[in-house]
């Protein structure tokens, strides 16, 4: 406290007021306790008079009373709240498979937006709107739960290339790569409508694509079928016959969902995937 100001000085109702919301914070938040809190004698003034507590006194005796009063209304300690459902707000298979692969459950929900292109948008900048409007589009309806929005764009000199769904514009698209650095932004939202939770990332991946020949192209086409994927091309699959190299600080970015960063933002949401304390329904959603 500022040596120069008075001490804040509190009536009794005032003091009371306090005490309450005390007791209703910890209460509802036993994780927030002090492991280590002041002996303090709580003394308060006769009836009908004025508390003349600072507020760091009043505070210290909330802390010292409160834990005790506690104690002595559970004597067994108190369950924290259930973990949120996950949801990933996508229907890309390999998403689902990716997300898998931190052994926790979800839910799949297909997020219903328009993937149009602004006017003059640059492909990183759709990846992540994309993104972060899918994931706020199913949390408006699943709002307690934490919700995963991805999208990904290739970028060929600015120009956005997305799935071409069909063979023509597969070709199309293979053949305008041919010889060429491509990157591919993959972007992730991560929120919580009910805590108000919402954070995103974009991860880009550099890829060099080695010179395609018709035959080449046509081929690979015929056997892998990358009609779903940003560039036609599978990168876990086939697609690495196509390219000379990746440059990408997460393995699991190029196809479709990077898991480093995503496990992290999901630890900031509020869950923890190496956590005990796995959901056991879905009633939170």
């Amino acid at each position: 406290m500022d040596k120069d100001k008075k001490p804040r000085t509190a009536t009794k109702n005032s003091f009371i007021e306090a005490f309450a919301k005390g007791v209703n914070s910890l209460y509802h938040r036993p994780n927030r306790l002090i492991s280590k809190l002041p002996e303090f004698d709580f003394q308060p003034s006769p009836p009908n008079k004025v508390c003349l507590f600072s507020w760091p006194q009043i505070q210290g005796s909330l802390l010292a009373f409160i834990p005790k009063l506690l104690e002595h209304m559970h004597p067994n300690p108190v369950n924290p709240l259930p973990a949120r459902t996950l949801i990933l707000g996508s229907s890309s298979k390999y998403r689902h498979e990716l997300l898998s692969r931190l052994q926790w459950p979800f839910e799949s929900v297909s997020p219903d937006i328009d993937e149009t292109p602004l006017k003059d948008e640059r492909p990183i900048d759709l990846s992540q709107r994309l993104a972060i409007e899918k994931a706020h589009a199913v949390a408006l309806h699943h709002p307690k739960a934490i919700v995963i929005g991805s999208d990904q764009v290739a970028d060929l000199q600015g120009q956005p290339i997305g799935k071409p769904l069909g063979h023509e514009k597969a070709v199309s698209q293979l053949q305008k790569m041919s010889g060429q650095t491509v990157l591919f932004h993959t972007s992730v939202c991560v929120c919580c409508k009910e805590s108000g939770f919402s954070q995103s990332f974009v991860s880009t991946v550099t890829v060099v694509f080695k010179t395609l020949s018709s035959q080449t192209i046509e081929s690979y086409l015929l056997k892998d079928k990358p009609y779903d994927c940003a560039g036609s091309a599978k990168s876990e699959s086939l697609g690495v016959t196509l390219l000379e190299r990746i440059e990408s600080d997460d393995p699991t970015s190029l196809i479709g969902l990077p898991l480093i960063k995503t496990a992290s933002l999901l630890a900031l949401a509020g869950l923890d995937v190496l956590s005990s304390s796995l959901p056991t329904h879905h009633s939170n959603i």
